[in-house]
């Protein structure tokens, strides 16, 4: 064997063999890239939807925990007054998404609550109960516990009365808009009750109660106009299914459906919805995390105060 011979036989890769190999490799590294890059945006979408998805879980748990120990008045064994005109238990779909005005689509009585602000209120004074507002505004929604009072030589009031006069001595277009500029709600500490806002970007809220045609009838005061006290559209002939509740006695159940936006989606969702046709319409309804619960009452059409 020659020299020249033994050169030859260790030589390294020509130049064709050593741009395919590097050519293999970047083809790799692309694909290794593109996998990395979709792993990472799913794990992004993912995460993303799932906060919002805790936000209405959370949500939908507190007001399952508020309506379970929710009580009514359908009696007159604790006061004097009856055929009030008001109704201690009240749900409604029936308002405007995103409007500025404050809409209460839940209004009911629960055993207080001992970490409510009293505001200078007289402990002995409180009433057992707290009077419980869910109440939206400017696409969030907001929880409201105020501790209900009586008053010194006060007559006798039903629950239902008391709960619509707490509802119209509270401001709660301002503390809403106190809440949106202040989410710790350090600002309301001279404002009696419990008040946070529990979610926002949340585009519809739909509301649907299950009561007894009866009772839905006995409950209902005649008396009260009929713009205030709708007994609301059945959604299904001869059902027991109504978006609007006003009654002094509990429905057999609730069913609760809400959609948030995600936070990076909403512009996109506000976009779509100013557009208003049909494409746009139907991209917007695309968008959002939904969520749902059926919370069904302890008690069979309500429960009586002690």
């Amino acid at each position: 064997m020659t020299a020249t011979t033994r050169f030859r036989s260790k030589a390294g890769l020509t130049m064709i063999e050593l741009v395919a190999a590097l050519a293999m490799f970047v083809m790799i590294l692309g694909i290794l890239y593109s996998l990395v890059n979709a792993a990472t945006n799913l794990w992004a979408t993912a995460n993303n939807g799932q906060k919002e998805m805790e936000t209405a879980e959370r949500l939908l748990a507190t007001i399952e925990d508020d309506l379970t120990q929710a009580v009514t008045d359908n009696g007159s064994v604790t006061n004097t007054l009856t055929g009030t005109e008001a109704a201690s238990f009240v749900c409604t779909s029936d308002f405007p998404a995103g409007d500025d005005s404050v809409a209460i689509f839940l209004r009911f009585a629960r055993p207080a609550l001992s970490r409510v602000n009293l505001a200078g209120m007289d402990e002995e004074r409180r009433l057992s109960l707290d009077a419980v507002f869910y109440s939206y505004y400017n696409y969030a929604v907001y929880r409201h516990v105020i501790p209900l009072e009586h008053q010194e030589e006060e007559e006798p009031k039903a629950l239902s009365e008391r709960l619509e006069e707490a509802q119209r001595q509270t401001d709660f277009s301002a503390i809403c808009r106190n809440l949106e500029n202040d989410p710790t709600g350090e600002s309301l500490q001279s404002e009696p009750g419990l008040h946070s806002c529990m979610a926002r970007y949340v585009t519809d809220i739909m509301i649907i109660g299950s009561i007894p045609y009866t009772d839905l009838e006995e409950s209902l005061q005649t008396e009260k106009p009929e713009e205030d006290r709708n007994k609301g559209d059945t959604l299904l002939p001869d059902s027991d299914d109504y978006m609007t509740i006003w009654a002094n006695t509990l429905p057999d159940r609730i069913d609760i459906r809400l959609v948030i936006q995600k936070a990076d989606d909403w512009v996109r969702w506000r976009t779509l919805t100013e557009k208003a046709d049909a494409e746009s319409i139907l991209a917007a309804d695309a968008l959002g995390i939904q969520a749902s619960r059926r919370i069904t009452f302890t008690t069979k059409g309500g429960s009586r105060l002690p």
